[in-house]
């Protein structure tokens, strides 16, 4: 038998993953603990602010990063060369 694990334990198994509206998570340990924090607003189903997923930048698109500016570079390169995707100037 595996330990249970927050974000997936059943009913009766703790530590268990509690979600809050405003995009935080907390673990309670124990029942009493849960319905403590049930009462202040937390809940076991994830909001719709924990299913978005993150924005992050793209390394190959972050000004001042020399590498992707020569990648960018060189690919626009070989594009125009082969009148792929020809950038309008």
């Amino acid at each position: 038998m595996s330990d249970p694990r927050p974000g997936n334990a059943g009913r009766a198994d703790y530590p268990r993953m509690l979600y809050h509206a405003d995009g935080s998570t907390r673990i309670a340990q124990t029942p009493e603990e849960h319905d403590a924090l049930h009462a202040a607003g937390w809940d076991t189903v994830p909001g719709e602010a924990h299913q978005r997923r993150p924005v992050t930048p793209s390394p190959a698109l972050n000004t001042g990063d020399p590498l992707g500016e020569m990648f960018r570079q060189v690919l626009n390169e070989v594009l125009d060369e082969r009148n792929i995707g020809r950038r309008r100037r």
